[in-house]
């Protein structure tokens, strides 16, 4: 079986490391009950589209929705964020993969395609945006 470079094993690792401090730092958060601006607990500032056009832009409402994932509360974080809950599913997923194909150097997928990974940032992009303009009609 193909072996990994240790530099693809290294960003590997890397990014599956930081998704699990992202998924720490959202447990730990208390999210807004307004459903938006929960990052600013973690000294952000808050959202230039809502401070200057008084709209909420396509990530307003991420941070709290995967804070009220990590609560295990699945309809708040969709409803924070319908893309951010996509996001953090998928990244759920991720990191585990990732820090495993770090340690192993192996890929582990038979018929890996790019066209799948493609499809599904498309997918996700359009559903942030689809969410978007729902917001601002």
């Amino acid at each position: 079986m193909y072996q990994l470079p240790l530099i693809t094993r290294l960003v590997m690792g890397i990014a599956g490391l930081l998704l699990v401090i992202l998924f720490m730092l959202a447990a730990g958060l208390d999210p807004e009950p307004h459903g938006y601006g929960t990052h600013k607990q973690l000294g952000l500032p808050g959202c230039w589209f809502i401070q200057e056009l008084n709209i909420r832009c396509p990530s307003c409402g991420m941070t709290t929705s995967w804070a009220h994932l990590m609560n295990a509360d699945l309809l708040a974080s969709l409803n924070a964020n319908t893309g951010g809950f996509l996001l953090a599913i998928l990244s759920l997923l991720a990191a585990p993969w990732l820090l495993a194909r770090a340690i192993t150097g192996r890929w582990n997928l038979d018929n890996y395609k790019d066209k799948w990974v493609i499809f599904t940032i498309a997918i996700w992009i359009c559903v942030v945006l689809i969410e978007w303009i729902i917001r601002l009609i």
